[in-house]
């Protein structure tokens, strides 16, 4: 949570959300602020999160576990989805 919040703070500063920017969401579609921030921080959340969502999966196994699961559907010629 301190890496989001970090990352929150800073978008905060001077350079962050114009005033064009408020007056855009607020008489925009109901789902503008989700469009701006999704436009404004995706790309800066996904590279700083990938790589700490990726050593936490890698740590307890994941994606090792979904392979095999899936070698397995593979080698008996079942999907996942006939399960």
């Amino acid at each position: 949570m301190g890496l989001a919040l970090d990352y929150w703070q800073r978008r905060q500063q001077p350079g962050g959300m114009s005033i064009a920017d408020a007056k855009a969401i607020l008489s925009s579609t109901n789902d503008a602020a989700t469009q701006y921030f999704r436009r404004t921080t995706q790309t800066n959340l996904h590279a700083r999160f990938y790589p700490l969502v990726q050593k936490a999966t890698d740590s307890v196994g994941v994606a090792a576990s979904y392979k095999q699961m899936m070698g397995k559907f593979t080698a008996t010629g079942d999907s996942p989805s006939e399960v």
